[in-house]
């Protein structure tokens, strides 16, 4: 029961393809509390409602010019992830703090996130 009274970290998930991120969601889900969302009309409310240390956003089937409407609130956030060949707007990246090109390597992100939180708990 200890674990329980650790507040967990909150990672928000935009995805729209649930397979490339299972794996990930099934290795994290034990460290934080994962909540997955497949729009940004989602996205843009729990933002408002929620506080959240980390936002992976998978670019598929996302308009880059509505995410841009929203990107101004969870600058420093998020980790972008893109297929291959999409090009993401210079203006998204540079509010992002990672991007990975599919397909990603689950571990890396974990550990990626993993060095964010334990940076944090540093300072």
């Amino acid at each position: 029961y200890v674990q329980d009274n650790i507040k967990k970290e909150k990672i928000l998930l935009l995805n729209n393809d649930p397979l490339s991120f299972i794996d990930f969601v099934i290795k994290i889900k034990d460290s934080y509390d994962v909540k997955q969302i497949n729009s940004l009309l989602e996205l843009s409310k729990e933002i408002k409602d929620n506080k959240y240390f980390i936002i992976v956003v998978d670019m598929d089937k996302i308009s880059q010019i509505d995410f841009k409407r929203i990107i101004n609130n969870i600058y420093n956030k998020v980790i972008l992830i893109s297929s291959e060949n999409e090009i993401i707007e210079q203006e998204i990246i540079n509010t992002t703090i990672k991007q990975l090109k599919k397909p990603f390597d689950t571990n890396k992100l974990i550990s990626y996130i993993s060095s964010i939180k334990d940076t944090n708990e540093k300072v």
